[in-house]
């Protein structure tokens, strides 16, 4: 099947519903489609942890946040190593879809705001070595 054909048949299939992802903006390029154009959660803009870094030229000093792995969340909140031998494509959407049911019970007992307010408190999600 061409390309456009698999793109007009993605870009179908994912209007009028909520996208589940995790830093998807390139994958959605690949495809010639703007992320922005579908309704998009993004585990990425709720889960960021503190880079031991403060933005520049911002007064008072704010602090900077990097993004937290897919992969580094799996393991911090259900103990398994997603990536632990080849890459899957599958694994990765199941441990993404867990993930944001994981987010949904931590957001009835903490209804501060859409996006998480204080990202401090992923500080305690260890890094992984390769």
């Amino acid at each position: 099947m061409p390309l456009k054909d698999v793109t007009t048949e993605v870009e179908k299939l994912l209007q009028e519903k909520l996208v589940i992802t995790v830093d998807a903006e390139m994958d959605f390029r690949c495809l010639g489609l703007a992320v922005g154009n579908f309704e998009n959660f993004d585990l990425h803009q709720h889960w960021k942890q503190w880079d031991g870094c403060y933005k520049k030229k911002t007064f008072p000093p704010e602090k900077s946040y990097q993004r937290i792995s897919l992969r580094r969340l799996y393991k911090h909140y259900f103990n398994e190593d997603i990536q632990d031998g080849v890459h899957s494509a599958v694994k990765d959407a199941a441990a993404t879809m867990k993930l944001f049911r994981n987010y949904l019970d931590i957001k009835k007992t903490n209804l501060r705001s859409k996006f998480h307010d204080d990202y401090d408190d992923f500080n305690v999600i260890a890094k992984i070595s390769n």
